[in-house]
């Protein structure tokens, strides 16, 4: 009986510790925020930092690609200023803003 309450015991803690630490993880890769996409009205209210002109050859651009390059730039926010091109080839310009 004491054998079956100490293994008991122990897959509870490791549980509980295992669970912890995932947790804990998980926290940390929630606080990194995308950078998210603005009108002009509300950029108003932000720092601007920079302009971005980004290219994609292929498929329609995603927004995780601009995102990241936002991102890169250290920026929190952006504005679409412009879009040229077709879906197989196209460049976006933005403006950046913490």
């Amino acid at each position: 009986m004491k054998l079956k309450t100490s293994i008991t015991v122990a897959a509870l803690l490791l549980v509980i510790s295992t669970g912890a630490a995932f947790s804990s993880t998980e926290n940390r890769e929630n606080s990194f925020q995308q950078p998210q996409e603005i009108t002009r009205e509300q950029a108003s209210g932000y720092e601007k930092i920079g302009s971005i002109s980004v290219t994609q050859q292929g498929f329609s651009m995603a927004d995780e690609e601009l995102q990241k390059e936002v991102a890169e730039k250290g920026g929190k926010y952006y504005v679409i200023m412009g879009e040229q091109g077709q879906k197989t080839h196209q460049t976006i310009e933005a403006e950046i803003y913490k």
